[in-house]
Order: C-alpha cells, then sequence, then structure tokens
C-alpha cells in the first residue's frame, strides 16, 4: 500500500511540473521592455538566446573595465572624466526608463517557432528555444 501511495504522489508530481504554461510572446516581450527601463541585464538574460546573451556579457564587460580605467585615472583626469561618464549614463539610463511598455503587439515571424514583437515601435525578434520564446537577433 505505501508503494501505491509513493508512485501516485510521484506520477501527480510529475504530471504537475510537467503541465507548466508557456508564457506566449507578449508576455516575454513585457519582461524583457521591464527589464529594459531599468537596465536589470542579469532579469533580461533569462530572456534572451545564448547569442544575445554574450553580447549582454560582453556589453557589461566593457562598462566594467570603463569604470576600472577610470578609477585608475590621477585624480586630475579621473573626476573631470567621471562626470562625462556619469552623465552619458544617466542619459542612457533616462532612454531606457522611457520605454513604453505598455503597448506591445505581437507579429508572426517567418515560421511557427518565431515572432517579432513590437516594443515601443521597435520590432524584437523572439525564437522559440525548448519550449521557451527567447529574444534573438
Amino acid at each position: 500500500m505505501k508503494k501505491i501511495i509513493v508512485l501516485a504522489v510521484s506520477a501527480s508530481v510529475l504530471f504537475l511540473s510537467g503541465c507548466t504554461k508557456q508564457e506566449d510572446p507578449k508576455e516575454i516581450g513585457t519582461k524583457i521592455c521591464k527589464a529594459l527601463q531599468v537596465m536589470d541585464f542579469t532579469e533580461l538574460k533569462k530572456y534572451t538566446d545564448e547569442e544575445s546573451t554574450k553580447e549582454i556579457d560582453a556589453g557589461q564587460k566593457k562598462l566594467e573595465e570603463a569604470k576600472t580605467q577610470i578609477a585608475a585615472l590621477p585624480a586630475e583626469q579621473r573626476d573631470s572624466i567621471q562626470k562625462v561618464f556619469d552623465g552619458q549614463m544617466a542619459m542612457v539610463k533616462q532612454k531606457m526608463a522611457d520605454i513604453n511598455c505598455t503597448n506591445i503587439t505581437v507579429q508572426d515571424g517567418s515560421d511557427k517557432e518565431s515572432k517579432v514583437v513590437l516594443i515601443d515601435g521597435k520590432p524584437t525578434k523572439l525564437k522559440l528555444i525548448e519550449n521557451k520564446w527567447k529574444l534573438t537577433k
């Protein structure tokens, strides 16, 4: 009897874990948009394919290298360059914060496994990879 209960519980867990709802492209587009608004690249990478993730990582690495280079400058240079850098980063953050995430539309792609999501009017390609919609080039 104990084996039957264990098997029934195990079967139920397996069945329920296999029944997770696939998010639709519009939901993924909204999540991508919200991650971009706050420049949350860790969150963004949850919705990107491998190649896009590598590009995000490379961009983050370059940003960190720039910060390191600025910090290594002599104080008289560092302060003025840091102000310019901070000003540029503030402009980027503002531009990202201004992205409109309320009007996201989905268009069919070239096949069943691709979609084009318009985020703030700009086309973003999604591809179905391992049953999940991912941002791709």
